[in-house]
């Protein structure tokens, strides 16, 4: 039911929190919720993994996910189903769409950090096609892990990250396939900055096309 639902999702986000102990101090406080958001970021991945499984499971023909898949060819029979009407992608076909960033955003909404670091790094033996090599994301490994490991990015790393995607809404082209507004969505993450979570908001594309 709906309210078993709610109290799974409660439980789920509430399971840091030790019954009757109450934190007092500043750094037990902001202890707290740091696994709390912790907590609640690891259950939103883990609904929108079992999302992602439910999909494969309901179009295996657009999947054409093979036995024994890893968790980022999960991710690409995802992106064949959620992009069948636009045409060859490049994990299939060289010179297919880019998805680099695609990919990369979904990996995140589903916890697969190890993968995500594995896909970025793959650029550098041109593994992945497409115009990712002028995207500048040799330091997004480091990042990444940065942000895995503490929670959040130094100040001068988030500075880095905002500036980038500060340049590329300026810049993008919103014809490009949307690819650079799954950039903004992954430097929105990594760097937790108010303004490019706005644009990310209002822009009409994401909402009807991302967060289905």
């Amino acid at each position: 039911t709906s309210l078993q639902s709610l109290w799974q999702v409660v439980s789920s986000v509430l399971s840091p929190a030790r019954p009757g102990h109450q934190p007092e101090s500043k750094e037990e406080i902001a202890s707290m919720r740091a696994s709390l958001c912790k907590s609640a970021r690891r259950h939103l991945e883990r609904d929108y993994a079992t999302y992602v499984n439910e999909e494969i499971e309901q179009h295996p023909q657009l999947a054409m996910l093979g036995g024994s898949p890893s968790r980022l060819q999960q991710i690409r029979a995802f992106l064949r189903i959620r992009f069948s009407d636009k045409g060859a992608l490049d994990f299939d076909v060289a010179g297919g769409i880019d998805t680099f960033w695609h990919q990369l955003y979904f990996c995140f909404r589903c916890g697969y950090i190890q993968e995500a670091i594995e896909l970025v790094e793959s650029v550098g033996e041109g593994l992945v096609a497409g115009d990712v090599h002028a995207a500048n994301v040799s330091s997004l490994p480091d990042y990444i892990r940065e942000w895995q490991e503490k929670g959040e990015l130094g100040a001068s790393n988030q500075a880095m990250v905002r500036l980038d995607g500060e340049r590329i809404l300026r810049e993008q082209d919103r014809s490009s396939f949307g690819k650079n507004q799954y950039r903004i969505l992954i430097y929105t993450i990594l760097c937790a900055d108010r303004h490019l979570a706005e644009n990310v908001l209002s822009d009409q594309y994401l909402f009807t096309n991302i967060e289905d």
